[in-house]
């Protein structure tokens, strides 16, 4: 109860955070913004600002030591790219400033745990984290898919420039080969 609270009390501050950045911001009908006292030029035409990733069969890597997932191969949009991703760290660094909504799945492949984890850490900010608690034997008998585990995360977050987001889970996990894992925001 206390984390709901938390949480409640985080969704309310980005929302009056981004009451203030709207400031002095005009929008027309078709949703595009129009800078007051300058900006873009006369058009006022901005993109959005969204990045898509997926692991895919061909990018699939082991979790590495620190519980890092890597392998993220960016999905292209024809939208400004809100982070840059670096291959070897496993990390996301923010483009811009904002208030993004941020979503990340993985399935997992276990069949030796009873619970899997899956987190994405904002640098001073709050964590985004799922752990979700299975049995190691199905309670309606066996079936051949007991081992995959789902795990999904998302929320409304201040982001600054530059920030370093990760996806984390316990180092001895294993990702489903098949399974559709992501990992997103948008502004």
């Amino acid at each position: 109860m206390v984390q709901v609270n938390m949480q409640r009390k985080a969704i309310v501050q980005l929302f009056l955070e981004k009451r203030e950045l709207l400031t002095g911001q005009r929008v027309r009908r078709d949703g595009t913004n129009i800078q007051v006292g300058g900006g873009k030029g006369k058009s006022g035409n901005t993109k959005k600002v969204a990045s898509h990733f997926e692991i895919t069969k061909d990018s699939l890597q082991k979790v590495g030591d620190e519980g890092i997932i890597k392998g993220w191969t960016e999905q292209h949009l024809n939208m400004t790219q809100a982070v840059h991703y670096n291959s070897e760290t496993g990390t996301f660094k923010v483009m811009r400033r904002g208030v993004y909504f941020l979503y990340c799945q993985v399935h997992f492949n276990e069949n030796k745990t009873q619970y899997v984890k899956l987190e994405v850490s904002v640098p001073k900010g709050p964590l985004l984290q799922c752990t979700e608690g299975y049995g190691t034997t199905p309670a309606a008998g066996s079936h051949q898919f007991h081992f995959l585990k789902p795990c999904q995360v998302s929320g409304l977050l201040l982001l600054d420039k530059g920030a370093e987001l990760k996806a984390v889970t316990g180092k001895n996990f294993s990702l489903q080969v098949s399974g559709k894992h992501y990992f997103g925001l948008f502004k």
